[in-house]
Protein backbone atom coordinates (compact mmCIF):
# COMPACT_ATOMS: atom_id res chain seq x y z
CA UNK A 1 0.00 0.00 0.00
CA UNK A 2 1.51 3.27 -1.10
CA UNK A 3 1.65 6.09 1.38
CA UNK A 4 1.28 9.69 0.09
CA UNK A 5 2.73 12.41 2.30
CA UNK A 6 1.41 16.00 1.84
CA UNK A 7 3.67 18.78 3.03
CA UNK A 8 3.55 22.55 3.14
CA UNK A 9 0.05 23.97 2.85
CA UNK A 10 -1.70 20.61 2.48
CA UNK A 11 -4.26 19.86 -0.24
CA UNK A 12 -5.15 22.06 -3.21
CA UNK A 13 -8.36 23.01 -1.43
CA UNK A 14 -6.37 24.26 1.56
CA UNK A 15 -4.20 26.40 -0.71
CA UNK A 16 -7.29 27.93 -2.34
CA UNK A 17 -8.76 28.75 1.06
CA UNK A 18 -5.50 30.39 2.11
CA UNK A 19 -5.35 32.52 -1.05
CA UNK A 20 -8.94 33.67 -0.62
CA UNK A 21 -8.21 34.55 3.02
CA UNK A 22 -5.16 36.62 2.01
CA UNK A 23 -7.11 38.49 -0.67
CA UNK A 24 -9.94 39.25 1.74
CA UNK A 25 -7.40 40.43 4.30
CA UNK A 26 -5.78 42.83 1.82
CA UNK A 27 -9.17 44.22 0.79
CA UNK A 28 -10.08 44.73 4.43
CA UNK A 29 -6.79 46.57 5.03
CA UNK A 30 -7.38 48.92 2.09
CA UNK A 31 -10.91 49.63 3.29
CA UNK A 32 -9.65 50.30 6.83
CA UNK A 33 -7.06 52.79 5.57
CA UNK A 34 -9.73 54.68 3.62
CA UNK A 35 -12.00 54.77 6.66
CA UNK A 36 -9.11 55.96 8.85
CA UNK A 37 -8.33 58.80 6.46
CA UNK A 38 -11.95 59.90 6.48
CA UNK A 39 -12.11 59.74 10.27
CA UNK A 40 -8.82 61.50 11.03
CA UNK A 41 -8.96 64.21 8.34
CA UNK A 42 -10.45 67.42 9.80
CA UNK A 43 -13.81 68.31 8.34
CA UNK A 44 -13.60 70.98 5.66
CA UNK A 45 -9.97 70.35 4.75
CA UNK A 46 -9.41 70.35 1.00
CA UNK A 47 -6.39 70.13 -1.27
CA UNK A 48 -7.82 72.65 -3.75
CA UNK A 49 -7.02 76.34 -3.64
CA UNK A 50 -9.72 78.36 -1.92
CA UNK A 51 -10.46 82.06 -1.95
CA UNK A 52 -9.44 84.12 1.10
CA UNK A 53 -13.09 84.34 2.12
CA UNK A 54 -13.49 80.55 2.02
CA UNK A 55 -10.23 80.01 3.91
CA UNK A 56 -11.34 82.43 6.62
CA UNK A 57 -14.67 80.61 6.96
CA UNK A 58 -12.79 77.37 7.67
CA UNK A 59 -10.87 79.16 10.44
CA UNK A 60 -9.07 76.58 12.58
CA UNK A 61 -9.86 73.74 10.15
CA UNK A 62 -7.97 75.34 7.25
CA UNK A 63 -4.56 73.97 6.29
CA UNK A 64 -1.90 75.49 4.08
CA UNK A 65 0.43 74.07 1.40
CA UNK A 66 3.70 73.99 3.35
CA UNK A 67 5.55 71.09 4.89
CA UNK A 68 5.79 72.37 8.43
CA UNK A 69 9.37 73.33 9.32
CA UNK A 70 10.85 73.25 12.81
CA UNK A 71 10.36 76.63 14.49
CA UNK A 72 11.93 77.92 17.67
CA UNK A 73 11.46 81.23 19.55
CA UNK A 74 12.85 84.30 17.73
CA UNK A 75 12.72 82.57 14.34
CA UNK A 76 11.11 84.49 11.50
CA UNK A 77 8.25 82.86 9.58
CA UNK A 78 6.87 83.91 6.20
CA UNK A 79 3.17 83.43 5.46
CA UNK A 80 3.18 81.67 2.08
CA UNK A 81 -0.52 82.06 1.31
CA UNK A 82 -3.50 83.85 2.85
CA UNK A 83 -4.03 82.30 6.28
CA UNK A 84 -6.57 82.46 9.09
CA UNK A 85 -5.09 83.60 12.38
CA UNK A 86 -6.42 84.55 15.78
CA UNK A 87 -5.46 86.59 18.81
CA UNK A 88 -4.11 84.37 21.62
CA UNK A 89 -6.65 85.91 24.00
CA UNK A 90 -9.68 85.72 21.70
CA UNK A 91 -11.56 83.16 19.64
CA UNK A 92 -12.26 85.46 16.68
CA UNK A 93 -10.36 84.65 13.48
CA UNK A 94 -8.92 87.22 11.09
CA UNK A 95 -7.06 87.06 7.79
CA UNK A 96 -3.27 87.18 7.62
CA UNK A 97 -2.05 88.32 4.17
CA UNK A 98 0.47 86.29 2.20
CA UNK A 99 4.11 87.43 2.59
CA UNK A 100 3.49 88.68 6.13
CA UNK A 101 6.44 88.12 8.48
CA UNK A 102 5.92 86.69 11.97
CA UNK A 103 8.44 86.70 14.80
CA UNK A 104 7.93 83.34 16.51
CA UNK A 105 7.45 83.39 20.27
CA UNK A 106 6.16 79.88 20.94
CA UNK A 107 5.08 76.66 19.22
CA UNK A 108 2.19 74.49 20.39
CA UNK A 109 1.82 70.90 19.13
CA UNK A 110 -1.65 69.34 19.30
CA UNK A 111 -1.55 65.82 17.89
CA UNK A 112 -0.53 66.20 14.24
CA UNK A 113 -1.14 69.96 14.28
CA UNK A 114 1.52 72.61 14.87
CA UNK A 115 0.34 76.08 15.90
CA UNK A 116 2.80 78.97 15.80
CA UNK A 117 2.36 81.92 18.14
CA UNK A 118 4.13 85.21 17.50
CA UNK A 119 3.99 88.86 16.46
CA UNK A 120 3.25 90.27 13.03
CA UNK A 121 6.03 92.66 12.04
CA UNK A 122 3.97 94.96 9.83
CA UNK A 123 2.00 97.78 11.48
CA UNK A 124 -1.48 96.79 12.65
CA UNK A 125 -4.03 96.95 15.45
CA UNK A 126 -2.75 93.94 17.42
CA UNK A 127 0.45 92.21 16.26
CA UNK A 128 -0.12 89.09 18.39
CA UNK A 129 -1.22 86.14 16.27
CA UNK A 130 -1.58 82.33 16.19
CA UNK A 131 -1.30 80.63 12.78
CA UNK A 132 -1.22 76.97 11.75
CA UNK A 133 2.30 75.92 10.75
CA UNK A 134 1.20 74.63 7.33
CA UNK A 135 0.77 78.25 6.20
CA UNK A 136 4.34 79.18 7.13
CA UNK A 137 7.89 78.82 5.88
CA UNK A 138 11.11 79.63 7.69
CA UNK A 139 12.33 83.09 6.67
CA UNK A 140 16.11 83.55 6.91
CA UNK A 141 17.06 86.92 5.40
CA UNK A 142 20.40 88.65 5.10
CA UNK A 143 20.09 92.19 6.49
CA UNK A 144 22.13 94.77 4.56
CA UNK A 145 23.08 97.99 6.36
CA UNK A 146 20.04 97.63 8.65
CA UNK A 147 17.95 98.78 5.69
CA UNK A 148 16.99 96.01 3.24
CA UNK A 149 16.64 92.26 3.74
CA UNK A 150 17.66 89.89 0.94
CA UNK A 151 16.16 86.40 1.13
CA UNK A 152 15.40 83.17 -0.73
CA UNK A 153 17.59 83.87 -3.77
CA UNK A 154 17.03 81.12 -6.34
CA UNK A 155 18.14 80.10 -9.81
CA UNK A 156 15.30 79.60 -12.30
CA UNK A 157 16.06 77.55 -15.43
CA UNK A 158 13.98 77.61 -18.63
CA UNK A 159 14.60 75.22 -21.54
CA UNK A 160 13.33 75.94 -25.04
CA UNK A 161 14.39 74.19 -28.22
CA UNK A 162 17.27 72.47 -26.49
CA UNK A 163 18.65 75.78 -25.24
CA UNK A 164 18.69 76.49 -21.51
CA UNK A 165 18.44 80.00 -20.07
CA UNK A 166 18.54 81.09 -16.45
CA UNK A 167 17.28 83.90 -14.27
CA UNK A 168 17.71 84.90 -10.64
CA UNK A 169 14.83 85.75 -8.34
CA UNK A 170 14.35 86.35 -4.63
CA UNK A 171 12.74 88.54 -2.00
CA UNK A 172 13.53 92.05 -0.78
CA UNK A 173 12.10 93.67 2.34
CA UNK A 174 12.53 97.25 3.44
CA UNK A 175 12.79 97.22 7.24
CA UNK A 176 12.83 101.02 7.54
CA UNK A 177 9.86 103.25 8.38
CA UNK A 178 9.59 104.95 4.95
CA UNK A 179 9.23 103.54 1.42
CA UNK A 180 12.30 102.99 -0.74
CA UNK A 181 11.98 104.06 -4.37
CA UNK A 182 13.90 103.39 -7.58
CA UNK A 183 15.38 100.22 -6.10
CA UNK A 184 17.39 98.25 -8.67
CA UNK A 185 19.00 94.84 -8.16
CA UNK A 186 22.13 94.29 -10.26
CA UNK A 187 23.12 90.66 -10.74
CA UNK A 188 26.64 90.06 -12.05
CA UNK A 189 27.29 86.55 -13.33
CA UNK A 190 30.88 85.52 -12.59
CA UNK A 191 33.32 82.81 -13.68
CA UNK A 192 35.40 80.57 -11.42
CA UNK A 193 37.79 83.46 -10.70
CA UNK A 194 34.84 85.71 -9.73
CA UNK A 195 35.38 87.84 -12.81
CA UNK A 196 32.22 89.19 -14.48
CA UNK A 197 30.96 87.47 -17.61
CA UNK A 198 27.48 89.01 -17.82
CA UNK A 199 25.34 91.60 -16.01
CA UNK A 200 21.56 91.78 -15.65
CA UNK A 201 19.39 94.30 -13.80
CA UNK A 202 15.84 94.27 -12.53
CA UNK A 203 13.30 96.93 -13.32
CA UNK A 204 13.08 99.77 -10.80
CA UNK A 205 11.12 98.66 -7.74
CA UNK A 206 9.34 100.41 -4.89
CA UNK A 207 9.78 98.80 -1.48
CA UNK A 208 7.03 99.77 0.98
CA UNK A 209 7.91 99.62 4.65
CA UNK A 210 7.96 96.06 6.05
CA UNK A 211 6.54 94.42 2.92
CA UNK A 212 8.11 91.61 0.92
CA UNK A 213 8.71 92.41 -2.75
CA UNK A 214 9.73 89.78 -5.30
CA UNK A 215 12.54 90.60 -7.73
CA UNK A 216 13.74 88.75 -10.82
CA UNK A 217 16.36 89.31 -13.50
CA UNK A 218 15.93 88.78 -17.26
CA UNK A 219 16.88 85.38 -18.66
CA UNK A 220 20.44 84.74 -19.80
CA UNK A 221 22.27 81.83 -21.41
CA UNK A 222 25.73 82.82 -20.16
CA UNK A 223 27.61 80.14 -18.16
CA UNK A 224 28.67 81.16 -14.66
CA UNK A 225 30.08 79.82 -11.39
CA UNK A 226 28.74 82.44 -8.97
CA UNK A 227 26.68 85.61 -8.87
CA UNK A 228 27.24 88.97 -7.21
CA UNK A 229 24.13 90.87 -6.14
CA UNK A 230 24.13 94.59 -5.42
CA UNK A 231 21.09 96.61 -4.40
CA UNK A 232 20.88 100.35 -5.02
CA UNK A 233 18.07 102.84 -4.42
CA UNK A 234 17.30 106.55 -4.62
CA UNK A 235 17.68 108.85 -1.61
CA UNK A 236 15.73 111.96 -0.72
CA UNK A 237 18.55 114.25 -1.92
CA UNK A 238 18.50 112.75 -5.41
CA UNK A 239 21.57 110.57 -4.94
CA UNK A 240 21.77 106.77 -4.84
CA UNK A 241 22.71 104.45 -2.00
CA UNK A 242 24.60 101.26 -2.83
CA UNK A 243 24.33 98.40 -0.36
CA UNK A 244 27.18 95.89 0.10
CA UNK A 245 27.59 93.25 -2.59
CA UNK A 246 26.53 89.69 -1.83
CA UNK A 247 28.32 86.81 -3.59
CA UNK A 248 26.50 83.48 -3.91
CA UNK A 249 27.99 80.34 -5.42
CA UNK A 250 25.96 78.63 -8.16
CA UNK A 251 25.91 75.41 -6.12
CA UNK A 252 24.05 77.27 -3.33
CA UNK A 253 21.24 78.54 -5.56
Amino acid sequence: MATHLERGFGSRKDVQILLVTLILGLLAMVWALKVRDKVTAPAGVSAVELSPEEVLKLAGLARGPSRIPVFKPQDLARVVTFAPGRDPDASQWRGVPAQSIITVSDVNIEGDDVWVRGWLQQPGDDPRIIVHGSFLELYTPLLLEKTVELADVKLIAVSNGGKSRRAINGWLRNVGPTPITQCVVTCTFQNERERPVHVEQTAALTLPSHELVRFHTPLTDKPFASISIQIAYATADGLRTYLPQVVIQKSSL
